[in-house]
C-alpha cells in the first residue's frame, strides 16, 4: 500500500463518499453526451457498413484501416477522399479489428439511430470505471481510493469517447486493458486469494491489443510494476518484466510488418517509419499528455496553440514534477516509494504510444489508472502536511483539487457541448445544402475547407444524409484548407487561380495531416477530372494555386453556415470568399 497498513488512518470524507460521488459524476457527465449525433469519421465508417462505399475495400473488421483496402492513393485523390496536395505515399492504417467489429455490431443492431450507439458507449465506459474503482481499492487505502475514483470519473478526456462513436476502439481496449492491469496486480498482491488465474492478464491484454494500439499502455503499466514494485532481486524483476516488454515489441514488429501505421504525415508520426520525427514530436506532445494526467491541462489545446506548445509542455513537466514530489513525500517506507515510482513511471511510459498521434485526453483512458492514484496521494499529503512550508504545500494541493475536481468537469461539459454541436451542425449543413445553381452531373469543389467537418468528412456527411445530391454530382474535391479569406480569379476558360488573403499564413493541423514534406512552387498534380499547380508557398503550404477544372465545375463555399454551390466566376473576373469557421470552429 501507499500508506503503512499498521497505522490505518481514520476514514475521511473521500473514503466515505468518494466512490459514490464518482458514480454520480459518471452519470451526470455522461447524460449530455447522449444527445450527440454522428460526426467526422462516423460517416465514412457508416457508409462502408451500409455497403455504399465498396470502392474503398473496407469491411466490418477493417473500418480503421483507412487506406488499406486496396484502393491506390491516386484513386483516393481522384475521388476527393483526401486533398489534392496529399503525399502520394500517404498511408493511414490502424489494426483495430475488435474496435471495428464493435461499430459493425452497432450498425447491425441500431441502424442509423445515434442514441443507442451512444448508450452502448456509455455502458462500456461504466464498465471501465467499475474496473478502475476496484483497482484503486486494491492498491490504495480507502481515503485515497475514493478520491482517485472521483478524479478518474471527472477527467475531461472522457468526453470524446462518449460523444464520438468512431472512438469506440478506445473504450473496448480500455475495458480489457484495465482488466489486464487489475488481474495481474491482484494476482501478484494477493496470490492466496482465489478468483484471478495467472493466465487471465495476458489473455485480457491480447484481446485489448486486438481492439486498439492504445492498450500498449496496459502492458507498460504491468512491465513497470514488475520492475519496480516486488521486493526481489533485480535479476528476478527483469525476468518477470521481460515477457510484457517482449509482447509490446512483438506487437510493434508485427504491426509494422503487416503494413500498419501512418506514413508521410506531419501530424500522425510512426516511430517505426519516421523515428527522428517521432522524437522531435515527443518533445512537446509527451509532456502535454502527461500534463493532462497530472494537472488536468487539456491536451487537445495543442492543436490550436501552435506558438504556445512549448509553454504547455513546460507546464506539463512542472505540474508532473509537483505531483510526484508531493506523492514521494507521502511515502514513509521503501515499499511505498517503489509504488510511487511505479505510478509515475507507468503514467510516463504509458503515454509514449500516444505521442505519434494528435495529443488528446481520450487516448489516456488506461494511463489514468495510474495517474489518478498518484494525484490522489499528492492531494492527501498536501492537506495532511504539518511541516514547513505548510501554506505553500497546501496551496499546491488546493490547485490540484481545483484543476481535477472543478476545472476538469467544466472543460468536459464544454467539450461535450462542442462535439454535440459538431454532429448537429454537420447534419444541418448536409440537409440544407443548396446546389440549385449547379448543373446535374457537375463535379463539386469545396473552396472553404479549413474545418475538419468540411475537409475531412464534408463529402461523406453529404453522401450519408443527402444521397440524392451525391447521385447528381459524381465527386467532391477540396481545393483549400486555409483558414483565411480567399480570392478566386478566372484568367481563362481552363484556369481558376486561388489566392490566400492573409499574412502571416495560418496553418491548421489538418493541413499537416496529409504530407510530411513542404509544398514547392511549381509543384503540380493532374487527375482525370481536374489538375492543380502550386504558384506560391509560405510555411510549406500554398498561398496561391492554379486549378484546371471542368467547364461545368460547381464551387462549394460556406456562407452564413450554409453550404452553397455556384458555377465558376466568369472569365476575367475575381470573386472574394470570406472565411467562416465551420462546425468545429476552425
Amino acid at each position: 500500500m501507499l500508506e503503512d497498513s499498521a497505522r490505518p488512518p481514520d476514514v475521511n470524507f473521500w473514503g466515505r463518499r468518494g466512490v459514490t460521488l464518482a458514480w454520480v459524476a459518471t452519470g451526470l457527465l455522461t447524460l449530455p453526451a447522449l444527445r450527440a449525433e454522428f460526426s467526422l469519421d462516423d460517416f465514412l465508417q457508416r457508409l462502408v457498413l451500409e455497403g455504399r462505399a465498396p470502392e474503398l475495400g473496407l469491411g466490418p473488421a477493417t473500418l480503421y484501416d483507412f487506406t488499406g483496402g486496396g484502393l491506390h492513393m491516386s484513386d483516393w485523390l481522384e475521388r476527393g477522399y483526401v486533398p489534392w496536395f496529399t503525399d502520394p505515399g500517404f498511408a493511414l492504417r490502424f489494426f483495430r479489428p475488435l474496435g471495428s467489429l464493435a461499430l459493425a455490431l452497432d450498425q447491425r443492431l441500431f441502424g442509423r439511430a445515434a442514441l443507442p450507439s451512444h448508450l452502448a458507449g456509455a455502458l462500456l465506459f461504466v464498465a471501465v470505471t467499475a474496473i478502475a474503482i476496484h483497482f484503486f481499492r486494491l492498491i490504495l487505502p480507502q481515503n485515497r481510493a475514493g478520491l482517485a475514483a472521483l478524479i478518474f470519473a471527472l477527467a475531461s478526456g472522457h468526453n470524446a469517447n462518449l460523444t464520438w462513436v468512431a472512438g469506440r476502439h478506445v473504450l473496448v481496449s480500455g475495458i480489457f486493458g484495465a482488466l489486464a492491469v487489475f488481474a495481474h496486480v491482484r494476482h501478484r498482491e494477493r496470490p492466496a486469494q482465489r478468483g484471478v488465474a495467472s493466465w487471465f492478464a495476458p489473455l485480457a491484454l491480447l484481446v485489448a491489443l486486438l481492439a486498439s494500439e492504445a492498450s500498449l499502455a496496459a502492458a507498460a503499466i504491468i512491465a513497470v510494476y514488475e520492475l519496480l514494485v516486488p521486493p526481489a532481486e533485480l535479476r528476478q524483476r527483469l525476468f518477470r518484466a521481460a515477457p510484457w516488454v517482449g509482447a509490446m515489441l512483438l506487437y510493434l514488429v508485427l504491426y509494422a510488418a503487416a503494413g500498419y501505421g501512418v506514413r508521410h504525415s506531419a501530424l500522425y508520426i510512426s516511430p517505426l517509419s519516421a523515428p527522428a520525427a517521432f522524437l522531435r514530436a515527443a518533445l512537446t506532445r509527451w509532456p502535454i499528455l502527461v500534463g493532462e494526467l497530472s494537472f488536468a491541462l487539456p491536451a487537445v489545446v495543442w492543436g490550436a496553440a501552435l506558438h504556445a506548445r512549448p509553454l504547455f509542455a513546460l507546464a506539463g513537466v512542472l505540474s508532473t514534477a509537483l505531483v510526484v514530489r508531493l506523492a514521494w513525500r507521502a511515502a514513509t517506507s521503501e515499499p511505498e516509494r517503489r509504488r510511487v515510482g511505479w505510478l509515475f513511471a507507468s503514467a510516463v511510459f504509458g503515454t509514449l504510444p500516444m505521442v505519434g498521434g494528435v495529443p488528446d485526453g481520450r487516448v489516456l483512458l488506461i494511463p489514468m489508472l495510474v495517474s489518478a492514484p498518484l494525484v490522489a496521494t499528492a492531494i492527501e499529503h498536501a492537506f495532511g502536511v504539518a511541516t514547513r512550508p505548510q501554506k505553500l504545500v497546501r496551496f499546491a494541493g488546493a490547485a490540484l483539487c481545483f484543476m481535477h475536481l472543478i476545472f476538469a468537469p467544466l472543460v468536459r461539459l464544454a467539450m461535450t457541448a462542442v462535439m454535440t454541436g459538431v454532429g448537429q451542425k454537420q447534419r444541418a449543413l448536409a440537409e440544407s445544402a443548396d446546389f440549385s445553381q449547379c448543373t446535374a452531373g457537375s463535379p463539386l469543389f469545396l473552396v472553404t475547407g479549413s474545418d475538419p467537418a468540411l475537409c475531412l468528412s464534408g463529402g461523406t456527411s453529404l453522401r450519408y444524409y443527402r444521397p440524392d445530391l451525391t447521385e447528381r454530382h459524381p465527386s467532391l474535391a477540396v481545393l483549400s484548407l486555409a483558414p483565411h479569406d480567399l480570392e478566386l480569379e478566372r484568367p481563362s476558360e481552363r484556369e481558376l487561380v486561388l489566392t490566400v488573403d492573409g499574412r502571416p499564413r495560418h496553418v491548421t493541423i489538418f493541413e499537416r495531416l496529409f504530407r510530411d514534406t513542404p509544398l514547392i512552387a511549381g509543384q503540380g498534380v493532374s487527375f482525370e477530372h481536374f489538375g492543380a499547380r502550386v504558384l506560391a508557398v509560405e510555411q510549406g503550404v500554398f498561398t496561391r494555386a492554379a486549378f484546371e477544372l471542368p467547364q461545368n465545375a460547381c464551387l462549394l463555399t460556406l456562407e452564413r453556415q450554409k453550404l452553397v454551390g455556384r458555377p465558376q466566376p466568369a472569365v476575367g473576373t475575381r470573386v472574394r470568399v470570406v472565411h467562416e469557421p465551420g462546425p468545429l470552429g476552425l
